[in-house]
């Protein structure tokens, strides 16, 4: 599924979002960041196995990382940590976010080396699960979420019994 349709079906009814790396990586994916950031909406991104991916991730300062190799964000999470630490007289932690994660040059160049990084394929895999998820699901613009319907996050604990 693509930004546009994650905003356009689902943004007023989420508390966040689980999104492919390539989709947050480009110009789109910018914009939708920020917007989830204002809206407090949390961000998911799946599946960052690249160390450089990962840094990228960490500059964003997105919620969560779904990864193959999750030591690799532990450790790129603990080398944010150490960085801030030391800047900690800066309390404007995006601003110590990006310095603790210089760029490299691996970094600016990652979007043009990989293919999977190209407009024209992340595209044609959006299109292709909007086209699996309406197919089992049903077409997103024929649902209907009546405005009195409460889409909350339950937590174990409102599960349990008070005494």
């Amino acid at each position: 599924m693509s930004i546009p349709e994650a905003r356009n079906y689902f943004f007023k009814h989420v508390h966040g979002f689980s999104v492919r790396y390539e989709y947050l990586a480009s110009a789109a994916g910018d914009q939708f960041r920020k917007e989830c950031k204002e809206a407090g909406k949390g961000v998911c991104v799946w599946t960052v196995n690249g160390r450089e991916e990962m840094r990228n991730c960490a500059r964003w300062g997105v919620d969560s990382v779904i990864s193959d190799k999750p030591e690799v964000w532990r450790e790129i999470k603990r080398e944010v940590s150490r960085r801030l630490a030391r800047n900690s007289a800066d309390d404007q932690i995006q601003v110590n976010r990006s310095k603790a994660l210089q760029p490299t040059l691996t970094t600016l160049l990652l979007p043009y080396i990989k293919k999977k990084n190209w407009w024209f394929d992340y595209e044609r895999q959006a299109r292709e699960e909007t086209e699996y998820l309406e197919r089992e699901g049903g077409k997103f613009a024929e649902v209907i979420i009546p405005e009195e319907v409460s889409l909350k996050i339950v937590r174990p604990s409102d599960m349990l019994p008070t005494f």
